[in-house]
């Protein structure tokens, strides 16, 4: 799932295909990028990936790394509700603003 629209922020979540809470919060991220094409998305394969996942210290998984321009601004770790991203993609609006 990508969403390449330019734009203010980048979600990048680490995950892998076998980690049962990344494949339960697939949907969210899904959701979001339908609720929000303004918003870039990526996922990374942590086995694919192993040295960018250490890069970043990815320790659980999903990590949710959120991004506004190329600043990290905010970490959220495991498989959070839709409308706990939502807030957290506000909040950072707000800060933004």
């Amino acid at each position: 799932m990508t969403n390449d629209n330019t734009s203010q922020f980048t979600l990048v979540e680490f995950g892998a295909a076998w980690c049962g809470p990344c494949r339960a919060f697939e949907p969210v991220m899904h959701e979001l990028a339908t609720r929000h094409p303004d918003i870039s998305i990526k996922k990374i394969d942590v086995d694919q990936e192993p040295d960018l996942a250490a890069e970043h210290g990815i320790m659980s998984m999903p990590t949710t790394l959120v991004y506004r321009g190329d600043q990290l601004v905010d970490r959220i770790v495991g498989a959070r509700p839709l409308p706990m991203m939502e807030a957290a993609l506000e909040r950072h609006r707000e800060s933004a603003a």
